[in-house]
């Protein structure tokens, strides 16, 4: 299907850029429309995951083990990352998270209770209101080390 940038403002033009959109990957800036959300349980293949290598399709399981010494680990790591986003409680209401658009999501919210632990991996590496506003990348795939996220994910379970 070739691509048509030569008509503009109409539906038309705007689904057929949708539909023939390059790959994105972290070096290229979102020019385009949103990508509608994945099916629950897909990961996407071709995502910045963290140099985590993912089948298409397949779970994305914590390579350590759930334990409270790892959820104490996560407690330290979230205090150091989220905190000033999501509060002490996770809701999300703090003087920093207040002035965000979306404002951060309430990880006390029952509906997080459903996510599997690589669900709450790539909504936090990557999920609403975490992407850089100019350039469109993931900003805390750069800034929290891969060693920290998955005590963070175990730690979240306990909100």
């Amino acid at each position: 299907m070739a691509e048509s940038r030569s008509v503009t403002g109409t539906r038309a033009a705007t689904a057929q850029r949708v539909a023939v959109r390059p790959q994105w990957s972290a070096t290229t800036p979102r020019t385009w429309a949103p990508t509608p959300p994945m099916p629950a349980g897909v990961i996407p293949a071709q995502a910045p995951l963290g140099g985590l290598e993912v089948e298409r399709g397949a779970p994305l399981k914590s390579p350590i083990k759930d334990s409270p010494e790892v959820r104490k680990l996560g407690q330290q790591y979230y205090e150091y990352h989220c905190l000033m986003c999501h509060g002490p409680d996770g809701r999300g209401h703090t003087q920093v998270g207040g002035g965000y658009v979306p404002a951060p999501a309430d990880l006390t919210a029952p509906r997080l209770d459903d996510l599997s632990d690589g669900e709450l991996y790539i909504a936090m590496l990557s999920g609403r209101g975490h992407q850089d506003k100019n350039t469109g990348s993931d900003v805390l795939a750069k800034t929290v080390p891969e060693e920290r996220r998955w005590p963070i994910v175990h730690y979240l379970k306990t909100f």
